[in-house]
């Protein structure tokens, strides 16, 4: 019996450091993504009420795993018979398992602040997203300030500026092109630098609309493929011109779409939000509810100033738009420089 249990043990204690490191890394990676969309639906709050954005990264996790194993036998020394062994043997096993993990967290301040929010993002990015299946809609109608001239709409605390009706008609036209296979960019790479070409791939079907879309941005109407180019000023008839917005833009536009409690509204803790007409047709919405209580079925909720914000798990359309957000945070993470989070689980 003594040899059976000490051979449960071992084999216990030989199969637990395989476990660990399977279910620990899938379990911090889970709990890393769950802080990080909290955080950015926090911020996005924040902005609704004129707060100040924060954001804290996880540089280190250690994972402090001990392991405790018992093994008890007992038997009676006095039988009728006298000092004897008893021929009634009782033994038990135990264990357990410990985690106590230590996390280093870094707040992002100063220069990496403005980095990370300020910086406009690289075109590249925006079109590279594209790419991987992003549609037009949440890359370009979000991200981009301006397309070749045509002003894309801002809102934010200060109000709403209506933008022009093309940047809305071509945004359209990109989305429909784009779902039959006729827009596609190509991203050519040489050194650090990045070069994004759309492809207009035409044909009889596509030819009113694509005409359409090279009118509405003043370029060459034979053109097959398009140089695109960050700025402010178009340069010939086979470029076009972006700029792009940066992420406290794109967290401030998505902040007017927080749906918020009347009693703040009246009494000045956060602004009003009066959109212009042709917004929506231009700009998918997020819808952030909220509430006194935690909401049982969201996709990501954060707590903010006595009240609950969250995302409906069932609003696919407002998951999506989060999900392009976090995609957008993450490259521009990439791009600050400083050390990626580091994770480290013992197995021994």
């Amino acid at each position: 019996m003594l040899a059976l249990a000490s051979a449960v043990l071992l084999s216990g204690c030989v199969g637990l450091g395989p476990r660990i490191a399977r279910d620990g890394h899938a379990g911090y990676a889970q709990a890393l993504s769950d802080v990080a969309k909290r955080q950015v639906l926090l911020n996005i709050v924040r902005l609704r009420y004129a707060d100040v954005p924060t954001f804290l990264t996880v540089n280190q996790i250690v994972a402090n795993y001990s392991v405790q194993g018992t093994l008890n036998l007992g038997t009676d020394f006095v039988d009728s018979n006298g000092w004897s062994l008893s021929d009634d043997v009782n033994f038990g096993i135990g264990g357990s398992v410990t985690d106590n993990p230590v996390v280093t967290y870094a707040p992002v301040t100063g220069r990496e602040l403005a980095e990370l929010l300020l910086a406009p993002l690289a075109a590249s990015d925006l079109f590279g997203l594209l790419l991987a299946g992003v549609p037009p809609d949440l890359a370009l109608g979000i991200g981009l300030s301006s397309l070749n001239g045509l002003r894309n709409v801002q809102i934010g605390p200060l109000g709403a500026i209506s933008g022009d009706d093309g940047f809305a008609e071509a945004l359209h036209l990109l989305v429909s092109l784009s779902n039959r296979g006729h827009f596609r960019p190509r991203i050519e790479t040489r050194g650090s630098a990045r070069t994004v070409l759309l492809m207009l791939d035409r044909d009889p079907a596509s030819e009113p609309e694509m005409r359409r879309l090279l009118e509405l941005l003043q370029v060459d109407p034979d053109a097959k493929e398009l140089r695109v180019e960050q700025g402010l000023f178009a340069r010939g008839s086979s470029s076009i011109v972006v700029r792009t917005r940066s992420m406290i833009e794109v967290l401030g536009r998505l902040a007017a779409d927080v749906d918020v409690p009347a009693d703040d509204l009246e009494a000045g803790r956060t602004f009003r939000v009066s959109p212009p007409g042709n917004v929506r047709a231009a700009i998918p919405r997020l819808v952030v509810r909220n509430d006194r209580s935690e909401p049982s079925d969201a996709m990501v909720a954060a707590y903010y100033s006595g009240r609950w914000f969250w995302i409906d798990d069932k609003d696919v359309a407002s998951k999506r738009i989060f999900t392009f957000v976090m995609l957008l945070a993450s490259l521009a993470e990439s791009d600050r420089p400083g050390q990626a989070p580091i994770l480290t689980i013992p197995t021994g």
